[in-house]
């Protein structure tokens, strides 16, 4: 077994992304040479001695090692080693603003060429599977050292582990959109209310918003909302994002309708349009897990965590 050590050179391009007080902010894409190791491989000699080479003594390399690097230096002066990057232009002028993409799936979000960089010669692979497996190992091992289930124990974990369909499941359920619809109806019912006593723009949306807020089944969501998000085996944000987008687009809807002296049905039909729409925006919105994350679930070696933890 060898270990980097020694001597490397490293070539590279900055490309300056943004403006940042530091001349070297960028990314540099760059190749690192491995020309020294230091072993760690023991090894017996001819009269049966164990021999050791000197780990602090550099052993040069038959041939040299060509790693290519990706490295992104911010304003503040952080590095942060990437695997792969693309710069996408978001400009929608003549003027370039380029962005630098490091999720595929956010790549549909820009309409022109780009240039992709990867670190071809090794894997970082995905940090919430290495995660998910070393909670699985630590919990499982408390509950065994406590006289406990072990199995039960990993187990839970492993029901919680698909948080794209757990979180999928909630924003596509009916007690979500029959939130959405109720929000709807008393966001509809306070604008119209407070644009015939005052046809006041502020007022009408506060009375609207504090209307579809109140609602029985948007409070009994985001208290859901709340519990699921407490319970997330990764941070997620998303449950009451989602339903606070509900009433806020109710709301919204109703207010704008009801602002402009339309009459009740308009203003119900425009207010439950926004909310059905938010309704959408959930159900669409950016996984938290990589799709590499969600491959890793069903795998054999998943599959068999628990049995082996």
């Amino acid at each position: 077994m060898f270990l980097a050590a020694g001597c490397a050179v490293l070539a590279s391009l900055a490309l300056p992304i943004v403006a940042a007080a530091s001349s070297t902010a960028g990314l540099w894409v760059g190749e690192v040479t491995l020309i020294n190791v230091n072993e760690t491989v023991v090894g017996f000699n001819a009269a049966n001695e164990i021999v050791a080479p000197d780990p602090a003594v550099a052993t040069p390399v038959k041939s040299p090692a060509h790693l290519r690097i990706l490295l992104h230096m911010d304003g503040n002066g952080q590095v942060r080693l990437l695997k792969n990057v693309a710069v996408l232009d978001k400009s929608t002028n003549q003027t370039p603003d380029l962005a630098l993409v490091t999720d595929e799936s956010l790549y549909g979000n820009f309409s022109s060429a780009g240039k992709r960089f990867s670190a071809v010669a090794y894997d970082f692979g995905d940090g919430n599977a290495a995660d998910l497996l070393n909670q699985i190992a630590v919990n499982a091992g408390a509950t065994a050292a406590t006289g406990g289930n072990a199995t039960n124990t990993g187990n839970a974990l492993v029901a919680r582990a698909d948080v794209e369909a757990i979180y999928q499941s909630f924003v596509n359920g009916a007690g979500f959109r029959s939130a959405a619809l109720n929000a709807a109806q008393a966001a509809t019912v306070a604008a119209v209310t407070a644009q015939g006593a005052s046809n006041n723009a502020a007022q009408i949306l506060a009375a609207a918003s504090g209307a579809a807020s109140a609602t029985t089944t948007i409070v009994t969501n985001r208290a859901y909302a709340l519990t699921l998000q407490a319970n997330a085996l990764f941070p997620d944000t998303r449950f009451v994002a989602a339903v606070d987008a509900l009433a806020s687009g109710a709301a919204n809807g109703a207010a704008v309708a009801a602002g402009s002296n339309f009459v009740s049905l308009a203003v119900g039909e425009s207010a439950t349009n926004a909310a059905l729409a938010a309704v959408t925006a959930a159900i669409n919105a950016p996984a938290i897990v990589s799709p590499g994350y969600q491959a890793f679930l069903t795998t054999a070696s998943f599959q068999s965590a628990v049995g082996i933890a």
